[in-house]
């Protein structure tokens, strides 16, 4: 008896356990609002927070497999009255973790961004890895645009620009007294352009030209201050700079670095080492930098980063420094 009753138990728990299964996967469509983006400005003359969100709308999205998007906005004295304000705006619960991008407005030139940061970062259901960006444009601006999937169009073009450094927790944590953040451009056709803000010790400083951060970012900082391995050799760039001109239709980038060997793999023809080394590393970078461009203009993201095209394949030119290592100056002493 007493065994029957275990089972008879045991299929009511599970019953039970379906039941709650399936409602939560029902509410989790139907009754969260799933934000893709955030967009914060703060106004001095007003001294409060302006928030909108991008909600993602999931009306007939099983019948044409596109997803539309709306803004919903509010405002606060504090960001946290900011955030309750948007929550009672929207009908269902506000469901952050699919949130691509976090927008700050015009009005963080004048004030610094680290107390949001640092809020948003201990927000909860907000990741930590979400992409901090700004622009020029107000919220009647940004959300006026007639595009779908607003967010998610700007996060997949930082995302070819590999901007990692503008994370939020990457952001909380660095140990430099400047951050370059993503800047996004309103034109007048609703087309958008990505330029770079410079905070300078969490404060506005001043706002690069796309071109030149892009090949910056793609010659330096992401490869700066890290290992780099070519057939024969394991380098350490250290630092770098680079310029780009306009050359009748066609880029010309020059970037200018310094490395160090760490290891040359069993060379050890010391005459022969460095311009092996440049030679290779230089040829790595180059392939590196031409199939960078050529996705973009494949993607057709070219024009978003450049502002234009070109019908002339870009010149790019790696002008490599290789400095004497330790490894080399053992060698030199023997």
């Amino acid at each position: 008896m007493k065994r029957i009753f275990n089972i008879f138990a045991l299929c009511l728990f599970s019953a039970w356990c379906l039941l709650l299964c399936g409602c939560s996967v029902q509410k989790e469509i139907g009754n969260q609002a799933v934000i893709t983006g955030l967009y914060l400005d703060y106004s001095l003359p007003a001294q409060q927070f302006e928030i909108a969100a991008e909600i993602a709308d999931f009306k007939g999205y099983e019948k044409n497999s596109s997803l539309s998007t709306k803004w919903v906005s509010a405002g606060g004295q504090t960001l946290s009255e900011a955030l309750f304000r948007l929550q009672k705006n929207v009908p269902q619960t506000i469901y952050f973790s699919h949130a691509k991008i976090l927008i700050l407005g015009p009005g963080f030139q004048a004030v610094s961004p680290q107390h949001t940061i640092s809020f948003f970062l201990n927000y909860n259901g907000i990741n930590s890895d979400i992409l901090l960006c700004t622009s020029n444009a107000n919220k009647e601006e940004l959300t006026s645009i007639k595009k779908q999937n607003f967010s998610t169009e700007i996060y997949d073009a930082l995302q070819l620009g590999n901007r990692k450094s503008s994370q939020l927790y990457r952001l909380f944590n660095s140990q430099k007294n400047f951050w370059l953040l993503p800047e996004i451009s309103i034109l007048e056709n609703e087309a958008c352009k990505i330029s770079t803000s410079v905070f300078i010790n969490g404060i506005y400083a001043k706002t690069l030209q796309n071109r030149q951060e892009l090949i910056y970012l793609l010659s330096t900082q992401g490869i700066q201050n890290q290992h780099y391995s070519t057939e024969n050799f394991d380098l350490f760039i250290k630092e770098g700079k680079s310029a780009v001109q306009d050359d009748q239709n066609r880029l010309l980038i020059t970037c200018r670095l310094m490395a160090e060997i760490s290891d040359t793999h069993g060379i050890i023809h010391a005459e022969q080492l460095t311009r092996e080394a440049e030679n290779q590393l230089k040829q790595k970078l180059t392939a590196q930098a031409v199939s960078f461009y050529n996705e973009l203009k494949e993607d057709g993201k070219l024009k978003l980063f450049f502002n234009e095209t070109y019908s002339q394949e870009p010149e790019f030119q790696f002008d490599i420094t290789i400095m004497k290592s330790q490894f080399q100056k053992e060698e030199s002493d023997s």
